[in-house]
């Protein structure tokens, strides 16, 4: 039985296989009754020619760049279109083949002049028929074989698609998913950006220039703001003087890492709509929306992590809190919550200790100062509050520190893992999460 169910799985596993394998080699398969007019490999495919009635165009693979071509000019193709493209000629087919053609007239073929070659093969395009605008008559001829048909408009679309239409007008290409580092350099911010992978989450660091935690979400969606960024205008496919542009010496760059190499943008010159800007893939200078650059040209704090610490509540084993003059020591057995003042009532303190936690966890800066002056310049020479953390979170304690001085409330962390010196400022209510506690602690 067990040899006969092996038999069974290989069998079954050969089937799937072969069919695979038949289905990439054959590509998919023609509808019942209809006649194959042209049979593609789009992964075979290295050049598309494509003529209009003013001008010619070539679609060439170079190394693994879908490139158009028209008399004067070869730049970068849209991958998209360059794909569609592609799909659509991997199986032309027509269930409306004309079995005894009269004159080409007849058909708009007489003078086409609007055709797609690829391999032997070309299609003419001529008109639609009055009775179905959804479709086109075609001339296809391999070598000395004609045959006229109806076929969808989809490809004559494609023939009449302009070189400006076949461009890829993408001002960065490439995967924002697989980006794992960026760099940006412009007149408000000069950063470093490490993506760190942990299991299914990719968290983003700050490697320059402080060490720091990003916001995950603000560089996750710039990455695909970018990724999906458009020219809004071509100024100079072949430019002899960058200078012109002001990309010589640009004011802004970006360079982004991936598995494929590193990309890069660089941003000039203000004119008309933007940036002028020009990218790794192309020559080309191009109009960067100001929309795009703004996302760009941002003050580092706007990227960074304003949580002040990473707290599992549940992880916490003592507070030791110092305020107003006084101190007192929180410790957690279970689920309750003690203090070192015996006086207090138990009930309160549980509730006392539930909100400084919940409190430090949602503490968010308003700003950073990374180069900080000595304490005193931010009242933290004398803070306002002191909380000693102890938890299985990390080795030894972690201490916060807070004060109010002239007019502003300030922060910082030491101790256990805290491994730069920043002073938070922080927003004008930060104290009021934690009076209600305070008042039970201490009295008011």
């Amino acid at each position: 039985m067990k040899q006969f169910r092996s038999t069974a799985i290989l069998l079954i596993v050969a089937i799937i296989f072969g069919g695979y394998l038949y289905f990439r080699e054959r590509g998919p398969a023609a509808g019942v009754g209809n006649t194959v007019l042209l049979r593609t490999d789009p992964d075979s495919v290295k050049q598309v020619s494509i003529n209009q009635p003013n001008s010619q165009l070539s679609l060439m693979k170079v190394g693994g760049t879908w490139m158009v071509k028209n008399k004067t000019e070869s730049v970068p193709a849209d991958p998209d279109s360059v794909n569609s493209l592609l799909d659509n000629l991997q199986l032309v087919q027509s269930g409306a083949v004309v079995t005894k053609p009269g004159k080409l007239s007849e058909y708009g073929l007489n003078d086409a002049d609007n055709y797609i070659a690829v391999d032997t093969t070309a299609i003419y395009f001529g008109d639609s028929p009055s009775f179905d605008k959804s479709q086109v008559y075609v001339q296809v001829k391999n070598g000395n074989n004609t045959t006229i048909a109806l076929l969808p408009t989809a490809l004559r679309d494609d023939a009449l698609k302009t070189f400006a239409n076949w461009r890829d007008k993408a001002a960065l290409r490439f995967d924002d998913q697989k980006a794992y580092q960026l760099q940006i350099s412009a007149p408000n911010i000069i950063a470093t950006f490490v993506a760190e992978k942990n299991k299914d989450t990719t968290n983003w660091k700050i490697t320059k220039p402080i060490i720091a935690n990003a916001d995950s979400g603000t560089v996750k969606n710039f990455l695909t703001s970018l990724s999906i960024a458009q020219a809004s205008n071509f100024l100079d496919d072949n430019p002899t003087d960058l200078k012109k542009w002001e990309l010589e010496k640009p004011q802004a760059t970006i360079q982004i890492s991936t598995p494929n190499g590193v990309k890069e943008l660089k941003i000039g010159k203000t004119v008309a709509g933007g940036n002028a800007a020009q990218n790794s893939l192309s020559s080309a200078v191009f109009v960067l929306p100001t929309s795009t650059y703004s996302l760009i040209n941002r003050a580092l704090s706007e990227w960074r992590d304003k949580d002040l610490i990473s707290l599992d509540t549940g992880k916490v084993t003592q507070m030791q809190i110092s305020a107003r003059g006084k101190n007192v020591t929180l410790n957690v057995s279970g689920t309750k919550w003690t203090a070192s003042n015996p006086k207090l009532d138990k009930t309160l303190t549980g509730n006392a200790a539930s909100d400084f936690l919940v409190g430090i966890q949602n503490l968010q800066a308003d700003n950073f100062v990374d180069a900080p002056k000595a304490d005193a310049n931010y009242g933290l020479d004398h803070p306002s509050l002191k909380v000693q953390l102890t938890s299985s979170q990390w080795q030894g304690v972690k201490t916060l520190e807070m004060s109010s001085y002239n007019g502003k409330n300030y922060a910082k962390l030491s101790g256990a893992g805290v491994t730069s010196n920043t002073v938070y400022i922080m927003p004008a209510t930060v104290f009021n999460a934690f009076s209600d506690a305070l008042n039970h602690l201490f009295g008011k």
